[in-house]
């Protein structure tokens, strides 16, 4: 089980592909305006997604503290598909 470690907004994030795919599958999906990762066959906002893999992992990142580009390029890192 391979972890992806990232600072975000000066917190640090460890999670794997499991760690995030437990999270969606608990998680329902907020609507989604422009950008998405798709995760255990839904369609999430990355920074939805990723404020509830933080929260998950112990660490306390809300979705206003960083940008929507920094949730992409830590759910790339762990393989999952995204819009453009």
């Amino acid at each position: 089980m391979e972890e992806v470690r990232v600072t975000i907004a000066g917190k640090v994030i460890v999670a794997s592909r499991e760690d995030v795919e437990a999270v969606a599958r608990a998680l329902k999906p907020e609507p989604v305006t422009k950008h998405w990762v798709k995760v255990a066959g839904k369609m999430f906002p990355p920074k939805q997604l990723l404020e509830a893999v933080a929260k998950a992992k112990g660490v306390p990142l809300n979705r206003l503290d960083f940008q929507t580009m920094s949730a992409r390029r830590f759910f790339n890192k762990l393989g999952f598909e995204m819009n453009q």
